[in-house]
């Protein structure tokens, strides 16, 4: 009987982390891609707003958030998840990724620009727009 029971104990284990411990403990994580571009989203108050944009870094270019809701996000973490080996080729593009934490239930915007920082923003290479409903 122990057996059985230490058996069903693991496989329970192994199904929190296959399912994700985000969803075991009830927080939702969105994950928005530069396919989202222009979208409207909806995230549960409390879930995690996971943004991933490739940023050609090596030629200067880097993603900056524009004017970030206080009341609606708060950045839990913000880097590149890639960084070029010494095997890549010099300039290889690497991705910005954002955690956004919703807090409280409204509408808000986030918007994105890709731009060399020393030029000046209104001179963006690209620009990346989410409109989102917390709930």
């Amino acid at each position: 009987m122990f057996f059985w029971a230490l058996k069903a104990s693991a496989l329970l284990l192994c199904l929190w982390f296959v399912l994700g411990v985000s969803h075991a403990f009830g927080v939702e994580m969105v994950i928005v891609t530069k396919a989202d571009n222009g979208r409207e989203i909806r995230i549960a108050a409390g879930g995690s707003l996971r943004i991933e944009l490739p940023q050609a870094g090596a030629a200067g270019y880097a993603w900056e958030v524009q004017e970030l809701d206080p009341e609606h996000f708060e950045v839990l973490e913000a880097g590149t998840t890639d960084r070029p080996g010494p095997q890549d080729i010099v300039g290889a593009p690497v991705t910005m990724r954002w955690i956004l934490l919703a807090k409280k239930p409204g509408r808000a915007e986030l918007r994105f620009l890709h731009h060399w920082p020393w030029v000046g923003k209104e001179h963006a290479r690209e620009t990346f727009f989410l409109r989102v409903q917390i709930f």
